[in-house]
C-alpha cells in the first residue's frame, strides 16, 4: 500500500477517534470552534492536535494513530506517558507506550 495513502487512512482514523472522544465536551462547550493542528509531541513530529478550547486530545501518527494525551485546559493527561517510550518507535519488540491505540477489529496480521 503507498505510503501517502496508509498516512491518510491513519489520519483519518486518528480524526475519527479524537472526535469520538471530544465529542461530549464538544456538544457542551459554548465556544463552538473546534481547532486541529499538527504538532510536535515529546520526540514524535507527526501529531495531531484537537481541542475545543476546553478540551484538547494528542493523536500520535507515528505509533499509532494512537491517543497519547487527553486532558481539560492546563490539566493532566488522563493517559499513562511512558517517558522512556515517549518519541522512539521501530524497537523490535512490542511496546505499551501509554495512551491509547486504536485497532481495527478483527485484527489481521498484514494490517495490524
Amino acid at each position: 500500500m503507498c505510503f501517502h495513502r496508509l498516512l491518510r487512512i491513519r489520519i483519518g482514523l486518528a480524526l475519527l477517534a479524537g472526535i469520538g472522544l471530544l465529542l461530549p465536551t464538544l456538544l457542551a462547550a459554548d465556544k463552538g470552534k473546534v481547532t486541529v493542528e499538527k504538532i510536535e509531541y515529546k520526540g514524535w513530529k507527526n501529531n495531531l492536535r484537537l481541542s475545543n478550547g476546553d478540551t484538547e486530545l494528542v493523536l500520535t501518527l507515528d505509533v499509532g494513530p494512537r491517543v497519547i494525551s487527553y486532558k481539560l485546559k492546563d490539566g493532566k493527561n488522563v493517559f499513562v506517558e511512558l517517558a522512556d517510550q515517549m518519541g522512539k518507535s521501530g524497537e523490535a519488540e512490542w511496546v505499551a507506550r501509554g495512551g491509547h491505540r486504536l485497532w481495527v477489529g478483527p485484527e489481521d496480521l498484514m494490517r495490524t
